[in-house]
């Protein structure tokens, strides 16, 4: 997998996951640390950032080889054109199986090198309809972190909502749920700023949250929509209308279109307590069959690869 970005890229590192635990022997260059924790290959977790191919880690030509996060950083490169150059100098060497883009960007344009190899698939987040028949929509999916689950009649929260400041939308929902959630008496945390909340203690308001606030950021496809669920809390997504195979069901999570439809929502929560913590269960469930970085691996590894299970 070649890399250039050095910030958190959830698309690349769910993939690399997912390809991980599904026994692949996968080798990222740039070397990412957000890759390397305890559930990494451990030959590659003691690699150092090696700032030529990895060579001693491919001792054959590899099955596959994906062109990711070509947008913004192009460490250790200092241009596009550089990484351009140093991608067609790989090809030639290694000459992989079958060579994929992963396009992660927050757009629904692709933004990717053309080369005189042609790719075997491109997989592009936000992908709202099928240009040609080698491009695949993927969508994020969360990576499992340490994370303590809390009884849900012992949470203390009601509803939670935890964004940086990306959109006007945002600003509006946090305004909207601040003033509805005290009019009705809900326990609430809302933190939508500008910088971040620290991770580990979102991830502790997570935890202690009934239900919990996904709102389309700089793109629509946000990775809240998969961690939520995927931690047995009750979402309130905003209705993106992405295309998603397998999506959540009504009686998974909530959804509006409005604030007229996330007023309904909040009443429900405060009248309707008890049907939370089954929809709760059942958004588990199925973000677990669905939606895991392994699921989205599988997905890669199906469309070029049809007879693999």
């Amino acid at each position: 997998m070649l890399t250039v970005k050095e910030i958190p890229d959830y698309l690349q590192d769910s993939i690399y996951y997912g390809l991980v635990k599904l026994g692949c022997n996968v080798v990222d260059y740039p070397r990412r640390k957000s890759l390397h924790g305890s559930w990494a290959n451990p030959e590659y977790s003691v690699n150092q950032l090696l700032f030529n191919f990895p060579e001693t880690a491919l001792k054959k030509d590899p099955d596959i080889m994906i062109v990711a996060g070509m947008y913004g950083n192009y460490r250790p490169y200092n241009s596009f054109d550089a990484w351009h150059k140093f991608i067609m100098k790989t090809l030639m060497e290694y000459n992989p199986a079958k060579l994929i883009m992963l396009d992660a960007e927050d757009s629904r344009e692709c933004h990717y090198p053309m080369l005189d190899r042609p790719y075997d698939a491109v997989f592009k987040r936000e992908l709202f309809y099928q240009p040609y028949g080698n491009w695949f929509n993927i969508n994020f999916s969360a990576i499992p972190e340490p994370f303590t689950f809390v009884p849900y009649t012992l949470r203390e929260y009601d509803v939670s909502f935890v964004a940086t400041i990306s959109n006007d939308y945002r600003i509006e929902v946090r305004n909207f749920l601040k003033q509805r959630c005290n009019d009705l008496g809900l326990s609430a945390f809302i933190h939508v700023e500008k910088e971040p909340l620290d991770r580990s203690e979102y991830l502790r308001i997570l935890s202690q949250s009934k239900t919990s606030v996904s709102v389309r950021g700089a793109g629509v496809d946000c990775y809240r929509y998969w961690e939520i669920p995927s931690r047995g809390v009750v979402m309130i997504s905003d209705d993106h209308g992405l295309p998603i195979k397998n999506d959540f069901a009504p009686n998974h999570i909530f959804k509006f279109k409005n604030l007229e439809d996330l007023d309904a929502i909040l009443r429900a929560v405060k009248e309707r307590p008890d049907i939370l913590e089954d929809m709760a269960l059942e958004s588990l469930r199925h973000s677990h069959k669905f939606h895991t970085p392994e699921k989205r691996a599988m997905k890669i590894l199906k469309e070029i690869f049809p007879n693999v299970s």
